[in-house]
């Protein structure tokens, strides 16, 4: 900073390259026309960080806006994490700078920006996310801040493969949390069990998650407002058992919401609700609840049932938030670890992998997201592995390796880490793969005994928004399990160098501690390659503004129950 002076940020400043990227730049690219950069305090009156009187869904995307930020900025407004996400709360417009905290990696960064935003020429207002209250500016620096790691604004709304700018990705950035992501594809999934699990993570008191689907490419259901990429919001699930049927023939029912500044608005909006609702089983609708009559004016939303719910979006995407929890991110690697693969090639192989010895305390219902360190910040290294997944086994009674399998208690669907032929990429369910094993883990997940939908899917949003499992890898378990010893083994199906965070979040109390790898060769066993656990603890509120700790290789994280 300089004395009686405006801070301007030279690793990102008001200038070409912070709107299309460096590469984009020295490639010839040209900046979009009719653009200005403005400070926000030349823009608006009274600029405020967050207003007290912000309500929900008043957030508008903006020309390098891709539409599903706006979800991620609605889910983000009821949690604890945004009282935190931007400071200074009062004096950074004296200054032209703020702070805005994003995790990456493990840990809390703190990203430094200036207060210059694009603008249009002819209306001087900004062009990226704004909120409902003309004042209020915290998504317009968060959004600046993820612009900044990512390489530029383009890079928000036109990711390139492995650039790691998809939606789940910033969900994480803003809260520390998890994204569950269900496929809609036949083969991906066994719907029945797929609906009572989105019914019971939709219709949850706690309102521990908020669940989105994106819109299918084409189909019959334009006409309603329903576009690729863009994401509703999935309020109520309902479900009706119809007289003489059997339970496997219960039907589910779908109340889908988006705010019309996503896209043009329905008209006639009530009618086409009517007509919808018409389609259906008089019986169910009677017990719907009433969720349409107090709808805000602007606002699309209507019920479907659950076969057109299916075939009007892709997938959806549960983003998790969590207050009064306790949370672990373990960072470690694959590297060191000679002669491991994948369960699939044998059991012997597959304990070669890292281990890692967890005891929780008393039943808990638990989260566990393997993960691939950001691929923002290793622009052209390529993932080495081949198929990502994370597994639990019921641990021994002492903190040791397991060489045998006596108790699989779960696994994540396995993430195939590949380009397949049209440049995308697959998530593969269980060893098996295909129908058998979809239908195999959903089978074990009705009992609960294993999650439904995984990570690193397809990224979201229209406009040229594209991304695949390379972006983001990740493999997500999500269930409940007894008090006791377990054993947590992440897999990438050969050896390998990439490096991986394990977030663990639970409700009751657990401890956790990398366990030293086992040397094939020689038959001794060696020091664990280093790793470092982040630890995020907080009492009577949300999680993940407290505090940090490091630990060194086979060093030991416990956590103290703070509900």
């Amino acid at each position: 900073f300089k004395r009686d002076s405006m801070f301007v940020d030279p690793d990102f400043p008001p200038s070409v390259a912070s709107l299309i990227g460096v590469d984009n730049l020295n490639n010839g690219g040209d900046a979009p026309p009719n653009i200005t950069w403005r400070r926000l305090g030349e823009i608006l009156h009274a600029p405020t960080v967050r207003s007290v009187d912000s309500k929900p869904m008043e957030f508008y995307s903006g020309y390098f806006t891709p539409s599903w930020i706006v979800n991620v900025f609605t889910a983000l407004d009821g949690t604890g994490e945004i009282e935190d996400i931007v400071s200074p709360l009062e004096d950074g417009g004296l200054y032209g700078a703020y702070v805005v905290r994003l995790f990456v990696d493990g840990f809390w960064a703190f990203v430094l920006v200036d207060d210059f935003v694009p603008c249009a020429e002819d209306t001087g207002m900004p062009i990226t996310t704004t909120s409902g209250n003309p004042n209020e500016i915290y998504p317009i620096l968060v959004e600046k801040a993820l612009a900044k790691i990512s390489g530029g604004y383009y890079a928000l709304r036109y990711p390139s493969r492995g650039s790691g700018t998809v939606m789940e990705k910033v969900w994480e950035d803003v809260s520390s949390s998890v994204t569950d992501i269900v496929d809609h594809r036949d083969d991906m999934i066994v719907k029945e069990s797929t609906h009572a699990n989105l019914q019971a993570c939709v219709n949850n008191s706690s309102n521990s998650a908020r669940v989105f689907a994106a819109g299918r490419a084409g189909g019959k259901f334009k006409d309603v407002g329903i576009f690729e990429g863009e994401c509703w919001s999935v309020n109520y699930v309902s479900q009706y058992l119809a007289p003489g049927k059997r339970l496997s023939e219960q039907q589910y029912f779908y109340h889908v919401t988006k705010p019309t500044n996503l896209s043009d608005s329905i008209p006639n909006m009530t009618r086409t609700r009517e007509r919808m609702l018409s389609a259906l089983p008089y019986a169910a609708v009677e017990a719907f609840p009433d969720l349409d009559s107090h709808q805000p004016v602007g606002v699309t939303s209507f019920w479907l049932s659950d076969e057109d719910f299916f075939r009007a979006f892709s997938r959806t995407i549960s983003f998790w938030h969590f207050n009064n929890t306790q949370r672990a991110t373990m960072l470690g690697g694959f590297e060191g670890y000679a002669g491991c693969s994948g369960k699939m090639d044998g059991i012997t192989k597959w304990l070669a992998n890292p281990q890692y010895y967890v005891s929780f305390v008393q039943p808990s219902d638990i989260i566990i997201e393997l993960k691939l360190l950001d691929r923002r910040l290793r622009k052209g290294k390529k993932i080495d592995g081949r198929r990502l997944q994370l597994h639990i086994l019921k641990g021994p009674p002492l903190e040791s390796r397991v060489t045998h399998v006596d108790d699989y208690v779960a696994a994540s669907p396995m993430i195939d880490l590949h380009h397949d032929d049209d440049g995308g990429s697959s998530l593969m369910v269980g060893s098996a793969g295909g129908k058998a094993g979809a239908a195999r883990r959903n089978k074990a997940a009705t009992s609960g005994s294993v999650t439904t939908g995984g990570g690193g899917m397809s990224s979201l949003g229209g406009g040229g928004d594209t991304g695949s499992s390379l972006d983001h890898p990740s493999a997500v378990i999500r269930t409940s399990i007894p008090g006791g010893n377990y054993i947590l083994v992440p897999s990438i199906g050969g050896e390998s160098t990439e490096e991986f965070a394990l977030k663990i979040v639970s409700v009751s109390a657990f401890y956790i501690k990398v366990l030293p790898r086992h040397n094939a060769s020689s038959g001794t066993t060696a020091t664990a390659p280093s790793a470092a656990a982040s630890i995020l603890t907080g009492g009577g509120g949300a999680i993940g503004g407290g505090s940090s700790m490091n630990t060194a290789a086979g060093a030991t994280a416990v956590m103290d129950m703070t509900l």
